[in-house]
């Protein structure tokens, strides 16, 4: 009996945890959100790209590994761009960089 009454609380303990993290995300990009709102905060500039997914990049940048070129490679991508900061997606995901 001793048994399931255990697993139960370990289930309750997980649950309540994943509860707790996925609240303290939503609260924290809503904080982040109104502080870039108050600060009158700009999205960077974007990166373009040619293909589907951003594979482009990730073959340019593998190319640039491959030849020892990565930082010269990061180099040309910002005067690219025109900005120290700027976003680019690769695979679905959008990734911020800053020289």
């Amino acid at each position: 009996m001793a048994l399931p009454l255990a697993f139960l609380g370990i289930i309750y303990l997980l649950v309540s945890y994943v509860g707790y993290l996925v609240l303290q995300s939503i609260l924290t990009k809503r904080h982040n959100a109104r502080r870039a709102r108050e600060l009158k905060c700009l999205d960077p500039p974007a990166l373009p790209s040619t293909r589907i997914l951003g594979i482009d990049h990730l073959k340019t940048a593998l190319a640039a590994d491959k030849n020892k070129e990565f930082p010269v490679e990061l180099g040309r991508r910002q005067d690219q761009v025109g900005a120290p900061t700027f976003t680019y997606s690769t695979m679905g995901s959008t990734m911020i960089f800053t020289s």
